[in-house]
């Protein structure tokens, strides 16, 4: 299971990817121009990697929010498959069963 560290952590980098979104896209873009010369798009990829990794998006890890699981999280309803089945079997998922075998 996940800590509570672990979670505060993940608060963390969603709110750096927020922060600077806006500027790695712009920076981003002008390395896509196909009309800048080589040097400046070597400028623009030292600025880029200057930037903090957490600025990432990939450094994100989709967590269950209820337990903080990393593994095993449906996107639909950001729960883990463990939270699913409980919340299935306690009747707070409408609609949907429990199958058994």
């Amino acid at each position: 299971m996940a800590t509570s560290r672990m979670k505060a952590r993940n608060d963390q980098i969603e709110q750096k990817i927020a922060n600077g979104r806006e500027k790695r896209n712009e920076l981003r873009n002008k390395m896509k121009d196909v009309n800048l010369p080589l040097d400046e798009k070597l400028k623009i990829s030292e600025q880029l990697q200057k930037r903090s990794r957490d600025e990432s998006p990939t450094r994100l890890s989709l967590r269950c929010s209820s337990c903080g699981r990393v593994h095993g999280v449906y996107r639909r309803f950001k729960l883990c498959r463990i939270c699913i089945r409980e919340n299935i079997a306690l009747g707070y998922m409408p609609g949907v069963t429990l199958d058994s075998w």
